[in-house]
């Protein structure tokens, strides 16, 4: 009778904590689907259409960092892993840093464009065909069932399109603050996604 007991209070246990870790998921998806939402959004939020692909640039670089802010802050609410909560934890403070790194150039140069339209059409181009490649890829990956596996599958692929997006506008500037601002910000970001594949694999 004991031993039934200890069966059925095991069994109950068991099931709570399923159902938590299931309501948990849930949770963690509604605030995700948000966030993506908010990528979809970035021409209608972000101003990219201002005719100075360096200023286009800035505006996309600030608004990435700030997408990638809710996912990381997404994840340390309710990922499981605390190895993956840290390293999210680093993005949000990489990310804080590039934004202020970024905004003083954009409040330097906003007020005095220097238009190309065709130049910034090309540029458009490309840096939109990477960015809706990135959303597809990120709403795939959605479709995993452990919330820590969905963030760095989903960080790997922010952090592959920003690297795809610094290596368009070296393309197109010569600018020396920018140049240091997306080199510097290539190689942590590149650093960055051996790091979240590293772990990735460990979640296999």
């Amino acid at each position: 009778m004991i031993f039934v007991l200890g069966v059925i209070v095991s069994l109950s246990s068991s099931i709570s904590i399923f159902a938590e870790s299931k309501e948990k998921k849930q949770e963690y998806m509604d605030s995700h689907k948000e966030i993506i939402k908010s990528l979809k959004e970035c021409e209608k939020v972000c101003d990219i259409h201002t005719e100075d692909i360096t200023v286009d640039f800035l505006n996309q670089f600030i608004y990435a960092n700030k997408i990638k802010i809710g996912l990381s802050e997404n994840l340390i609410k309710y990922g499981d892993s605390k190895e993956v909560r840290n390293e999210a934890k680093k993005c949000i403070r990489n990310s804080l840093e590039n934004i202020s790194n970024a905004e003083p150039i954009l409040d330097c140069i906003k007020n005095n464009l220097t238009k190309d339209k065709l130049k910034e059409e090309k540029y458009l181009k490309e840096y939109l065909e990477i960015y809706n490649e990135m959303i597809e890829e990120m709403e795939n990956d959605c479709k995993e069932d452990i919330v820590d596996r969905v963030f760095l599958k989903n960080i790997i692929c922010h952090g592959k399109f920003t690297v795809k997006m610094l290596n368009n506008i070296e393309k197109y500037n010569e600018d020396k603050g920018i140049v240091k601002l997306y080199k510097d910000s290539k190689k942590n970001q590149i650093k960055e996604i051996k790091k979240m594949e590293k772990l990735l694999d460990e979640l296999e």
